[in-house]
């Protein structure tokens, strides 16, 4: 347990950008969000709630801040998800919650 839970912490070190051993490498929190691997968003394979829970999942695992949720969520939508991102205003897309309630909204799974 304790070698996985080092591993682990040895990961996140890692995918936050600092050196284990060494001097921490200034970046900025954008940083993180590039460990994301998550697919696009697939209507025809993936049900929307499934897919939005992973993906809440997988930003708190990398430790992606709040505020840049929605700019990951929308470069992996497609289809009719893609459509309510489009049609939102830049108050409303900055904001995870209010994107993610449009788009439960559009698929009617409010």
């Amino acid at each position: 347990m304790r070698e996985l839970e080092t591993l682990a912490n040895s990961q996140r070190v890692h995918n936050n950008g600092e050196i284990v051993g060494g001097d921490s490498i200034a970046r900025p929190p954008v940083a993180s969000t590039k460990a994301l691997k998550l697919p696009p968003y697939n209507e025809d394979k993936d049900g929307l709630d499934a897919y939005l829970s992973r993906f809440d999942r997988v930003c708190r695992a990398f430790n992606v801040q709040p505020q840049h949720w929605s700019t990951q969520l929308a470069r992996l939508l497609q289809g009719q998800a893609l459509d309510v991102y489009q049609c939102l205003s830049d108050n409303n897309v900055a904001n995870y919650e209010t994107l993610k309630e449009n788009v439960l909204k559009r698929f009617r799974l409010t």
